[in-house]
């Protein structure tokens, strides 16, 4: 985990994050991918190896970058979407 010790309401829980790398998370779609949070959207990715992930619309655009939350690989950030849409 990075060192911030707080974090956003709408970021996942260490241990949930624990739980997607362990396999052992019971709905890993409901937490992976995009999701609407207050104020907007939130992308959530497993990127091992990636030392910074960016999420782009299918049409090319950036929407933002995404944190570096676990240095296994797991990022997460807010993107700059104003409805649910796929993302690269």
């Amino acid at each position: 985990m990075t060192d911030r010790t707080r974090r956003e309401k709408w970021q996942l829980p260490p241990a949930e994050i624990a739980e997607l790398f362990g396999g052992f998370h019971p709905d890993p779609f409901a937490s992976l991918g995009v999701h609407p949070i207050e104020g907007g959207f939130v992308a959530r990715a497993i990127v091992p190896g990636a030392e910074r992930v960016e999420a782009f619309t299918l049409d090319g655009n950036s929407v933002g970058d995404l944190e570096r939350r676990d240095e296994a690989g797991f990022f997460e950030g807010r993107v700059g979407l104003k409805e649910r849409a796929p993302l690269r």
